[in-house]
């Protein structure tokens, strides 16, 4: 693979290039977000703010996917041909980040380590969605073709994930720290403060045009890496159906196993509580010895009821 300053230096490029594209498509959000902002900065029109964070949150999520598509399109589109090819890919893409989730879940449920294997084993399943056509791009295609492409270069893929996130995520919280400092922002405050409000538009605006096109760029440059040298790699494009037999199982896992734990916890906790209802204190001082005692339970010995 490149250097990692070689990538750093191509995820700058990609991004410089469609720069412009990208603002265009976050404009949309931001000023749903920036009009709810200035609305919930003022006591009479407190109310009207939530309808333009609803409209916000949705254009959000089509402009994440118009960002997809600007950044791993070669050409220039339009930002309405962005919007279009996102609207017609938003059912897929909810599909993959669905069961990608379920799946790393299971994983998790049975340590970090399988969790976090299955989490770079699927890093470049949405770039898969976008960059490559047909069936084979989706849903559980995506992600085997996406485990195929990392298989053999796990750790360095890991790597230069951690050596670009880490100062991301620092540089994104000393800029919010600054800007939270200058507006007057109070995190531990979650009554409403206008302060708060103002310093979550800004971090919006960090996030939707700079972060999460930087994050989309570097990881296209390293999936472009390995598309390179696995040109001539067969197995890449082999979707193995006991791989997919595989994720499925842990999908299904991750799905029922927060449902058993619940139930497990339910019955404990009714147990508990029954065993508490019947102990000789509670029965010798609460109402609920008159009740048993009609009903004909208190011929039996308190004792028995608790052996």
């Amino acid at each position: 693979m490149l250097p990692i300053s070689r990538s750093f230096k191509n995820t700058f490029t990609y991004y410089q290039r469609r720069f412009k594209l990208i603002a265009g498509i976050v404009a949309l959000p931001l000023s749903f977000y920036f009009v709810a902002t200035v609305l919930s900065s003022f006591e009479p029109t407190l109310f009207w703010g939530a309808p333009f964070n609803l409209l916000g949150f949705v254009s959000a999520i089509l402009s994440v996917l118009a960002i997809y598509q600007a950044m791993i399109d070669g050409s220039e589109h339009e930002i309405m041909s962005c919007y279009r090819h996102s609207w017609q890919k938003i059912g897929s893409f909810v599909w993959l980040a669905l069961i990608s989730s379920l799946i790393v879940f299971g994983g998790l449920l049975l340590g970090i380590i399988p969790g976090v294997i299955l989490s770079i084993w699927f890093i470049f399943s949405a770039i898969i969605l976008f960059a490559e056509e047909g069936r084979g791009s989706r849903g559980l295609n995506a992600l085997v073709r996406s485990r195929n492409y990392v298989r053999g270069y796990w750790w360095p893929i890991l790597g230069r994930i951690m050596i670009f996130s880490i100062p991301m995520a620092l540089l994104s919280f000393i800029v919010m720290g600054i800007l939270g400092w200058l507006l007057g922002a109070n995190p531990t405050d979650f009554s409403r403060n206008v302060g708060n409000e103002w310093a979550n538009l800004f971090r919006l605006v960090l996030i939707y045009l700079f972060l999460l096109p930087m994050q989309i760029a570097y990881f296209y440059s390293l999936f472009l890496q390995l598309k390179k040298i696995k040109a001539e790699d067969e197995t890449v494009n082999r979707i193995s159906k006991k791989t997919k037999n595989w994720f499925v199982g842990l999908g299904i896992f991750g799905l029922v196993m927060p449902f058993i734990l619940l139930l497990m916890v339910s019955m404990l906790a009714l147990g508990g509580i029954l065993g508490f209802l019947l102990s000789d204190d509670i029965i010798n001082t609460l109402p609920l010895r008159v009740w048993l005692y009609n009903n004909g339970w208190w011929q039996y010995d308190s004792s028995y009821l608790l052996n």
